[in-house]
């Protein structure tokens, strides 16, 4: 038996029952069997390949006519069908019960996609655009023997980076951020360290877009490297010491992110296909070919095109009466 308690006051009661004992054990109670409900519409993704246009995707799913010029015309408010790119992906679907036409999603980049759906009109279009997360990611390390830092980084399979962020990561040490003060090819050495705040935005699929490091640190052969990135508004931003001195500095160490020095600067240099000593004016790097070549300074192009033994040739005339030449190019770029 529950107990039940009573007590008056003025006019009114109060009662309380306790609950009585439970029978058996909660592991021993009676489980019902699943119960499966059908999905109340059908999906189906389609990619655009190359050569194709909208109007062949949807007739693949079976969509012409009236209908299809509807769904055109919608989707001409937000985006012309003629501009979209293969790649593009286009989800259809359909109420399972009447196989009946309920909306289309048409991915147009990857932050945003157009909705088109029935109305009592007609069909409508709607932009959606993704949901953006900011998180940060701690990054650091020592270059092991035979490594680059390149290699470590980008191969390093337990960062929580995808390939292409790693790749990423480590071509903004060497072109935004060092690019004046170290040389990744040639500095590093082994038992280097190497630590930063990399800051990305990430969509809902895990996809990033406008990644940046925010604070590096690079300890090279017993001197550390700092850069923090400092935000100029509307001038942009920069990476600075701890000191606040800019790592920019007039000329930067390397035109090329990673490359091999095969003939250094000299001034008695023996020349393997002459068989004699004489100056060298010049570093030679081996890279491979398409490797982009960037320009070691702020300048003004004088000369662009082939001259001679040099082949394809860039010079650069740069504040202070310097100059800086770029030959045995493979192609000029756009």
């Amino acid at each position: 038996m529950g107990l039940v308690l009573l007590c008056g006051f003025g006019f009114g009661a109060f009662s309380m029952v306790l609950p009585r004992e439970p029978h058996g054990a909660r592991e021993n109670a009676p489980l019902l069997e699943a119960v499966y409900a059908a999905p109340a519409e059908r999906v189906d993704t389609h990619v655009l390949r190359g050569g194709e246009n909208l109007t062949k995707v949807l007739g693949r799913s079976g969509i012409t006519g009236t209908e299809l010029w509807d769904l055109l015309l919608a989707l001409r408010e937000h985006k012309d069908p003629r501009w979209l790119v293969s790649g593009t992906e286009v989800t259809v679907r359909r109420w399972a019960a009447t196989d009946e036409l309920r909306s289309i999603d048409v991915r147009v980049n990857a932050d945003s996609t157009v909705r088109l759906a029935r109305s009592i009109i007609g069909w409508s279009g709607d932009l959606v655009l993704a949901a953006i997360y900011v998180d940060t990611v701690y990054i650091a390390g020592t270059i092991e023997a035979g490594r680059t830092l390149y290699e470590a980084i980008a191969m390093d399979d337990e960062l929580t980076l995808s390939a292409r962020e790693r790749a990423q990561v480590v071509a903004q040490l060497a072109n935004d951020i060092y690019a004046y003060r170290l040389d990744f090819s040639h500095d590093i050495r082994p038992g280097d360290r190497y630590r930063l705040v990399y800051e990305r935005e990430r969509r809902e699929d895990g996809s990033t877009r406008r990644r940046r490091i925010l604070i590096a640190e690079i300890e090279n052969q017993g001197r550390t490297y700092s850069a923090v990135h400092f935000d100029l508004g509307k001038a942009g931003g920069g990476y600075y010491d701890r000191d606040g001195q800019s790592l920019w500095l007039a000329f930067r160490r390397s035109p090329l992110e990673f490359s091999r020095v095969t003939s250094s600067f000299s001034w008695n240099r023996y020349h393997p296909l002459l068989g004699i000593y004489r100056a060298h004016l010049g570093t030679d790097f081996g890279a491979a070919y398409g490797t982009p070549v960037h320009a070691t300074g702020d300048g003004t192009v004088a000369f662009a095109a082939r001259d001679g033994g040099y082949g394809n040739v860039v010079v650069l005339h740069h504040p202070g009466g310097y100059s800086t030449r770029y030959a045995h190019l493979g192609r000029f770029a756009a």
